[in-house]
């Protein structure tokens, strides 16, 4: 039992592993000659072959019940198996020890070497043998595991001794469970902390297992449990790091005595107890508040409906200043019992239980939302308050069907509506946290209300029974569909794993009518049991949603297969994103993936190219400006137009259609970063116009990078020249053949990282070759924008010089359509506002009141209320 800590470790396992002295001494000596000492380093397997068995017989049971208790309470798994593997040789040698076959066979030097096994099961068996061995396991568990250092082989020390007190309950009765109550409360943290588990663990064995022993628990013993949460409170034990294992473990305490109920409760313990768990539930530690929330099911399941409570716990989430303040009282509202939603309360008053539900609901739903404005805090970076909101929900959803399946009464039609409400409620909550993408100084901190969510619509629609899934809607059952399906195409290994489990398990929880033959197909070829993980042997370990190389080639497939739009939609935006990531090994395997499908559906469907850049642009244009899509989508599609047999694809579609697809997704990627400060995505935007060249007219993508050329990062610059460069070597259609030598002179020659005044007469020397217009014409466009738009009297115009800067704020112009014949209404004065406010930087050029009214047809001192086709060419 020796050990000695020294910082999160500990000096006394190889002291303890000394015990092999007990198997391989006897080795080292013959019975009838001791005076030969064996050079091994080990000299003491046992004494098994040193001594007869009469001479080891008075030291037996000693021997026996050292070896057993420490190979199955020892922490380190050496020492465990060290004392095992001495037992089995005492057993074969000796032929004394009590039990000694029965023991071996399974507590063998495999068996002893899970830890939790060794503890939880094995000493039961064991213990089963009579008090030879019971008494000293209980003895050696409150004497040394219940007070180690390891806070966790203490947590394993309790549930062990809980479950071996029912086998001896008079003996801990009088002896154990009143050491525990002194222990309970005394100066030593780490025995503090395990008496307390001990305690609850042991009250809850005997009052579970309904022995007549537990009737017989002394006053005094009940009276010192009962009042041990005052006593540490008052003792000051509650307060600080130290506190935070205290108040675990009198969690757990409350919650195996209400479980239980070994004696009776009386109410002023009650309110103690109250007190202590709604303090709880505001501790800063999610560990604390967990506790105290699953305390607080058992503690008022059996008592009358407190709707005031219910009231407090709603307010209290709803105007909490802190996150944690509002994901304790969540996970609160979440664990109430299931008879706080029976319509048989003890008032009578049905209406009054559903309204209960729906505050409870509406105050989860609003917790549980990224826009919740009930409090004066910003709350968007408050990820594990959601999380904690949404695990409540679906906990409180389950309750109330709990408690419509016990009702006595046949379930009619008012009740069926209400259920299926609640259900579609929560599942339009979930699939909204699906949606949570929330990044902060921590990460990616929307992916715990991912997960949440994913395991949500898994619980929810397989825990609610056929009574619900069978009326579940179509619209509902695709809502899902593509919610999971989107989750388990994206990039991070975690939240694919648990999108496919939950994406198999609603599948197989819905009818077959609900779920798109192809997907039913698709997972009924994957191992169910080893979905989740991979993590077991033969076939059933050869798929792992975590592993890139096998979820991207099972999923790829249903974007073909699959006719749904809203489903492809939904499945290409997953895979996007796992393209556009940045882990090599994902990036790869996604864009495998959906290359491979394309030109699969592409022999039967010769249309399907052009159906899956058409949905890349849908993406670019509904998700506009949001980096986390729009940067993927342009990766996604640069590896598409690079791909040979996709380009020629639309090389030989129809000519207009693909014209016209072209035209759209370069405008839309030329929106993308009009105006745009980062440079990496500037970068990756050069990639897909570079791409897009190939394809006549190659204006279109040429104008963007001419821009490009004459910006301000040199870094963009010269990635632009270098992009042009091998579009002028790969396709001919780039350059005029007479132009070709000087035009990959200039880009090759030219120092673009030099200053801007040296390289833009080179750019528009390259413009001239390519007969392509100089920006200069965009000055016109531009001299009015700031001022007018402002609607503030011309006394003088400052614009740019940056040429650039103004190709730009015309580009922007002309995507939104305001290029001939328009009105001047608000609406476009506020749009050409938000287009000018990226362009204009610097102002050196000067224009009269004269000069605005001949050449531009404006009141400069009304400010000027329309604005013709012509002033804005």
């Amino acid at each position: 039992v020796y050990d000695e800590r020294s910082g999160e470790s500990n000096h006394g396992s190889n002291v303890r592993d000394a015990r092999y002295v007990l198997w391989s001494f006897a080795r080292a000596y013959h019975p009838r000659c001791c005076s030969y000492v064996s050079p091994s380093n080990r000299p003491g397997w046992s004494f098994a072959r040193a001594y007869h068995p009469a001479v080891l017989q008075p030291h037996v049971v000693s021997i026996a019940t050292a070896l057993v208790v420490t190979s199955l309470f020892d922490r380190e798994i050496n020492v465990r198996r060290a004392a095992a593997a001495a037992f089995q040789e005492h057993v074969g040698r000796q032929g004394n020890f009590p039990n000694g076959i029965e023991i071996v066979t399974n507590c063998d030097y495999f068996a002893v070497g899970n830890r939790s096994h060794a503890f939880t099961r094995l000493s039961l068996f064991v213990a089963g043998f009579g008090v030879t061995y019971l008494r000293p396991m209980l003895a050696h568990l409150v004497e040394h595991k219940l007070g180690h250092w390891d806070p966790a082989l203490r947590e394993l020390a309790a549930e062990a001794f809980g479950s071996l007190v029912p086998l001896d309950a008079e003996h801990c009765l009088g002896s154990h469970l009143p050491q525990l109550v002194a222990s309970a409360q005394g100066l030593d943290l780490c025995l503090r902390h395990g008496a307390v588990l001990a305690l609850a663990h042991s009250l809850y064995a005997l009052g579970d297992a309904g022995l007549e022993a537990s009737g017989k628990i002394e006053p005094s013993l009940a009276d010192g449990v009962l009042n041990l949460i005052s006593v540490l409170s008052n003792a000051g034990y509650m307060r600080g790091l130290a506190g935070e294992l205290i108040r675990r473990a009198c969690c757990t305490l409350v919650e195996r005595l209400c479980r239980a109920r070994p004696f009776p409760v009386p109410p002023e313990v009650r309110s103690v107890w109250q007190a202590f768990l709604d303090d709880c539930l505001r501790h800063r530690e999610a560990t604390v508040q967990e506790a105290a929330a699953e305390a607080l099911m058992p503690f008022l399941d059996g008592e009358p409906v407190d709707v005031r409570l219910v009231e407090k716990y709603c307010t209290e989430a709803l105007s909490a200043s802190q996150e944690s303040h509002r994901a304790g009282h969540c996970s609160a509202l979440g664990q109430l019992p299931s008879s706080y939603y029976r319509h048989q309360s003890a008032s009578g008053s049905s209406a009054e239980q559903a309204a209960l539900l729906d505050r409870v609901l509406d105050c989860l739903a609003d917790c549980s939302s990224c826009s919740s404005a009930r409090t004066a805090v910003d709350t968007r970076t408050w990820a594990y308050a959601r999380r904690a909101a949404l695990r409540a929900l679906v906990s409180a959803c389950l309750s109330f069907a709990s408690a419509s399946a016990s009702s006595p009464a046949a379930a009619t039609d008012a009740e069926d509506k209400q259920l299926l409400g609640v259900f579609d409620r929560a599942a339009r909550c979930l699939l909204a946290g699906l949606t949570d993408y929330t990044v902060d100084q921590r990460g990616d901190v929307g992916s715990l209300t991912r997960e949440a969510a994913l395991c949500g619509i898994a619980d929810l629609v397989c825990l609610s029974g056929p009574r619900i899934a069978n009326r579940v809607s179509p619209g509902l059952a695709e809502d899902l569909f593509c919610g999971l399906v989107q989750q388990a195409a994206e990039k991070i290994d975690r939240m694919r794993r648990v999108a496919g489990e939950s994406l198999r398990r609603t599948v197989a929880a819905l009818p077959e009518r609900l779920a798109p033959a192809a997907l039913r197909q698709m997972l009924a070829g994957l191992p169910a049991a080893e979905a989740s993980g991979g993590d077991g042997d033969g076939a059933a370990a050869s798929f792992n949603w975590a592993n890139p190389s096998d979820a991207f080639p099972a999923l790829a497939p249903l974007l073909g297969s699959v006719p749904n739009a809203r489903f492809r939609y939904a499945l290409l935006t997953g895979l996007v994103v796992s393209v556009g990531g940045l882990t090599e090994s994902t990036e790869r395997a996604a864009s495998d993936a959906l290359l491979t499908v394309v030109a699969d559906c592409a022999k039967s469907e010769p249309g399907f190219p052009l159906e899956v850049l058409r949905l890349h642009a849908r993406l670019l244009e509904e998700r506009a400006r949001q980096d986390r899509l729009t940067v993927p989508a342009m990766r996604s599609l640069t590896c598409l137009l690079r791909d040979a047999f996709i380009s020629e694809r639309l090389l030989l579609a129809d000519e207009v259609d693909a014209q016209r697809l072209l035209d759209n997704v370069v405008t839309l990627v030329k929106a993308e970063v009009a105006g745009c400060t980062n440079w990496s995505k500037l970068l990756i935007a050069q990639d897909t116009l570079t791409a897009a060249l190939q394809f006549p007219p190659p204006d279109r993508a040429l104008k963007p990078l001419m821009l490009h050329l004459g910006h301000k990062y040199p870094v963009v610059r010269r990635n632009a020249a270098s992009k042009l460069y091998e579009a002028v070597l790969l396709f001919d259609s780039v350059v005029p053949v007479e132009t070709v030598d000087e035009v990959s002179s200039l880009l090759l020659e030219t120092v673009w990282e030099e200053a801007l005044e040296k390289v833009r007469p080179v750019r528009n020397r390259l413009c001239e070759l390519l007969h392509l217009p100089h920006y200069e014409h965009y000055v016109t466009s531009m001299l009015f924008s700031q001022q007018f738009l402002d609607k503030q009297p011309f006394q003088s115009v400052t614009v740019s010089h940056n040429l650039d800067e103004l190709g730009a704020f015309a580009v922007g112009v002309q995507q939104l359509g305001l290029t001939s014949g328009c009105s001047g209404g608000h609406s476009e004065v506020a749009a050409l506002r938000l287009a000018a406010a990226d362009c204009l930087e610097s102002a050196t050029i000067r224009v009269s009141e004269a000069t605005m009214q001949s050449e531009f047809g404006l009141n400069p001192v009304a400010g000027g209320s329309s604005l013709d086709g012509q002033a804005l060419r």
